[in-house]
């Protein structure tokens, strides 16, 4: 939560688009693998012609989104795991 709430909250909700992607289900959109690359490094993956990058970079305007290469695979873990709980219920 503290690593999504300091380096991903700015664009990004957990179960709405906002100036990115809503995250939550991005483990089910997308390959961990690629995750890991556009996460840390999303420009050089649409550099690099990754079809899945571009589409998303188009997608969303070519709304650039900053590298985070400090992010271990562990951290990405703990962000989407965190992302990816279900929706809470509203309290009545």
């Amino acid at each position: 939560k503290e690593l999504f709430n300091s380096l991903c909250a700015a664009c990004h909700k957990p179960y709405s688009n906002s100036i990115g992607p809503a995250l939550h289900g991005a483990t089910d959109r997308h390959e961990m693998e690629w995750l890991y690359d556009w996460i840390q490094n999303s420009a050089a993956l649409i550099a690099s012609g990754d079809a899945e990058a571009n589409a998303v970079y188009n997608e969303w305007n070519q709304t650039a989104m900053p590298a985070f290469p400090q992010l271990t695979e562990s951290d990405i873990d703990n962000i989407l795991a965190y992302v990816e709980q279900p929706k809470p219920e509203p309290v009545a």
